[in-house]
């Protein structure tokens, strides 16, 4: 449950900072700057190692969210969660080893099938696709590059 609230907060404070800055690029800054704020606020033991660790999880974040949309961040966060929650065993032979090694080789295996199937469909980048300009040109409709048909 815990990811589901962070991923509909994620998205909706990326929702809002796009809409009052009109950028995606400038919010997904504003959003990192924010949240390492924020975390910065609530203490840590070893800032030297928080601070860019925070910074890149939360980059991971803002462009899963602004890139990709609400299911890919909604997954990315799942898969976080699951593998932070799954035991890890001091020892192979501990009894609870098994568990541990069927979370991280479902995830595994998942990322692995996704990933595959991805590929035999369409690329997942296109040339403009890495544009940082708010603005996209809308695409043309399919019927527009149909003739028309001849009478005869």
């Amino acid at each position: 449950m815990k990811s589901v609230q962070a991923t509909l907060v994620f998205f909706f404070v990326l929702f809002l900072l796009r809409i009052l800055l009109r950028r995606s690029w400038l919010a997904a800054a504003v959003f990192v700057a924010l949240l390492r704020e924020l975390q910065r606020s609530l203490g840590n033991e070893y800032p030297a190692v928080q601070i860019p660790t925070s910074i890149a999880i939360f980059a991971i974040v803002a462009f899963a969210g602004v890139r990709f949309g609400l299911v890919a961040l909604a997954a990315g966060l799942f898969t976080v969660d699951l593998i932070v929650s799954a035991p890890m065993p001091a020892s192979i032979s501990s009894w609870y080893a098994p568990a541990t090694a069927f979370v991280f080789l479902s995830v595994l295996g998942f990322a692995v099938g996704a990933s595959t199937r991805r590929s035999e469909r369409r690329p997942l980048w296109r040339g403009d696709s890495l544009r940082l300009s708010g603005s996209r040109q809308p695409l043309p409709h399919p019927a527009s590059r149909c003739r028309p048909r001849s009478p005869w």
